[in-house]
């Protein structure tokens, strides 16, 4: 099949853009520009992998402000609209519904997911005007793009948070473009179980990289590995490199620990009474910033007087987070509490990236998911103390990431695909407000202020200027810690939510604001 680009005009007052487009089945017109595109083969039918089938059921959600250059909406979105039809058609993956299959007809296993290929489930940019209704750009910059006003039921499409599995599907991909003022709010879901942190980036890249191509006649030269978007290539890696290896992972021979590792709680670990009669609690999201020299700052804390390897800036972050988060939820609850208690087990997880150590054949642009949890441990006392160092802490954090191998890596795959349900039986260890556990996340190294759409509509080199989540999104089931991507400055921004008096003792937090300043709620 051939591709040609063709041509239309759209004007930004007297300024002519043109717009190139893709016709398909007909001859190449060699005085026009090419794109040569690899488009990856898929079947209209395919299973997704066992890491995709334990990750949450959710759209993984984010908006991405850009300043826009004065000039109708219109031309964005043609712009918008069309590069996300050439990102589909480089990777269709993008065009496919995510359903509950079959109980499978070998293993008997309930809840997998398979996906589903349509050309009319092409994803649209919904088109929302909120320049008379909303504060402009400068006004939402000057507030932070605080987090209270980002409403999802707002800025993102029907669909993300009312997803039907059994009967209509799930998008791999919603986008809505919110217009304001001066400025564009970009809001996108991808489905988590097909799509991660990391393969995320790599899409929003792709379709960067389009839409810079259309407003600047360059083609796009982001590239994938063959095998990306193929859901089957963990299944192949994981036979071929286990053949030596003891017969594969049951649930009864799993420790907790290699549950706990794919992100899951173990059938043996006792179920937690949830009061669902009870009153949800008042919730507050805070956005700090952390300035590039108190990182540095941060770091050199972390390595004082430290024996061995140096930890890391991000060992360092996640060991400041985690004792002075607990030390506001342990005052928060009260000397009474049995969970806070000086001899109870406080956990960190941390959400790891897998590419890089499940296995040298696994491309790193693959588009599956990939990821794992790791676990450190200490007990409240000794982390809220005083006189532990938080080198000791961030020694403890960096412990546990290096405890992370190939072999891990797979046993926790080979528990993944031996699971006999994969539906409500799932149970996750931190959506839960009890004990003394907490989940962070981790975007600081996704990049997403270097990515350029181009610079003829986009003021600020075509990039964006901030990333949010929506707000409230986990209120009801959790507390949430998310660090965002690096900005060009080399400081970025944390996004902690919590109960609102445990919010109010961290921000009044003498160790913690000494390197994280208050940016908006």
């Amino acid at each position: 099949m051939s591709l040609t680009v063709c041509a239309s005009v759209v004007y930004i007052g007297s300024h002519p853009i043109i717009l190139t487009g893709l016709v398909h089945d007909v001859a190449v017109n060699q005085h026009q520009p090419r794109f040569k595109y690899c488009v990856m083969a898929q079947s209209p039918k395919m299973r997704v992998s066992p890491m995709d089938n334990v990750m949450p059921r959710i759209y993984a959600n984010f908006i991405l402000s850009f300043r826009l250059k004065p000039g109708p909406f219109s031309a964005v979105h043609h712009i918008l609209e069309e590069s996300l039809r050439r990102t589909c058609e480089e990777l269709p993956v993008l065009r496919r519904k995510v359903f509950v299959a079959q109980p499978d007809s070998h293993s008997g296993a309930t809840g997998l997911l398979e996906t589903k290929e349509s050309l009319e489930w092409m994803p649209k940019v919904v088109f929302n005007d909120l320049s008379s209704t909303w504060p402009d750009y400068d006004e939402l910059v000057d507030a932070g793009f605080e987090q209270d006003a980002l409403d999802g039921n707002v800025l993102f499409p029907r669909g993300i948070y009312e997803q039907d599995l059994q009967n209509n599907g799930a998008c791999a991909l919603l986008a809505q473009a919110n217009y304001v003022e001066g400025g564009l709010l970009l809001a996108f879901g991808i489905f988590h179980p097909l799509v991660d942190g990391h393969s995320g980036t790599l899409l929003v890249k792709l379709w960067a990289k389009h839409a810079k191509a259309l407003q600047q006649n360059e083609g796009p030269t982001l590239e994938f590995h063959p095998d990306s978007a193929d859901y089957d290539l963990l299944e192949r890696i994981w036979k071929a490199e286990n053949v030596e290896q003891p017969p594969e992972i049951t649930l009864e021979t799993a420790s907790p620990e290699t549950w706990r590792f794919l992100g899951l709680i173990a059938p043996s670990e006792p179920s937690e009474e949830v009061d669902t009669t009870a009153p949800l609690p008042k919730m507050r999201t805070t956005i700090f910033y952390v300035p590039a020299t108190d990182f540095k700052a941060l770091r050199a804390e972390a390595n004082a007087d430290i024996q061995g390897a140096p930890n890391t800036a991000n060992d360092a972050l996640m060991a400041k987070l985690w004792r002075c988060i607990m030390k506001a939820r342990s005052a928060a609850a009260g000397l009474s509490s049995a969970d806070y208690l000086p001899d109870k087990t406080s956990l960190l997880d941390l959400t790891l990236d897998g590419r890089a150590r499940f296995s040298p054949s696994l491309p790193t642009s693959y588009l599956g998911t990939l990821v794992f949890i790791t676990t450190t441990k200490m007990t409240i006392g000794k982390l809220i103390s005083t006189n532990t160092s938080l080198a000791e802490i961030a020694t403890a954090v960096r412990l546990s990431v290096d405890s992370v191998t190939s072999k891990r890596m797979q046993e926790a795959f080979g528990l993944a695909r031996a699971l006999p349900d994969y539906g409500d039986s799932l149970r996750f260890p931190f959506a839960t407000f009890a004990g003394a556990e907490a989940c962070f996340t981790s975007w600081v190294g996704l990049s997403a202020f270097d990515i350029s759409f181009g610079d003829m509509l986009f003021a600020n080199g075509g990039c964006a200027d901030y990333l949010r989540p929506p707000r409230r999104e986990f209120d009801s089931f959790c507390r949430r810690v998310v660090i965002l991507p690096m900005q060009k400055s080399g400081g970025f921004e944390i996004l902690v939510t919590l109960k609102e008096e445990e919010m109010s003792l961290l921000e009044s937090d003498t160790e913690f604001v000494r390197y994280a300043k208050v940016v908006c709620h």
